[in-house]
């Protein structure tokens, strides 16, 4: 029987990888232009697309890439501390985008006070529902 060189990890996450590249393109293409239109949700503009710089389309490659770097680590992370151990870690990067539109983007300079408030409550709610999961094991 064949065998393959690679842990179970990677044959899980190249079948992963193949059916988001087999998908997006139908989900581009054929979804996608049924729901736009709205305020909310405008049409996709392919014309657009095609004319957008090549550093664009490398920037959402390299977004692609850093994406999946981040679920190859999380799914072999699995293996050893355990996968309620590292989904939990994975679940807390809503937490470090909030902590860039903070700091470094200033994203809530001027804000009211309530608005920091619901940001204090909304991150010891994630704590502890991230303790919680990591917990479980």
């Amino acid at each position: 029987m064949f065998k393959l060189p690679i842990g179970p990890t990677h044959p899980s996450f190249l079948v992963f990888a193949t059916g988001v590249c087999c998908t997006t393109p139908l989900v581009c293409l054929f979804v996608r232009p049924l729901l736009g239109g709205t305020e909310f949700e405008p049409k996709f503009d392919f014309e657009a697309y095609a004319r957008a710089p090549i550093t664009s389309h490398g920037m959402g490659c390299l977004g692609g890439m850093v994406w999946a770097l981040g679920t190859v680590s999380s799914l072999i992370s699995g293996k050893t501390i355990g996968m309620a151990l590292s989904y939990s870690i994975g679940q807390s990067a809503p937490m470090v985008a909030t902590l860039w539109g903070l700091f470094l983007y200033k994203e809530f300079d001027g804000a009211p006070k309530a608005a920091w408030t619901f940001i204090g409550i909304m991150f010891m709610c994630y704590v502890i529902a991230i303790g919680l999961i990591a917990g479980s094991k």
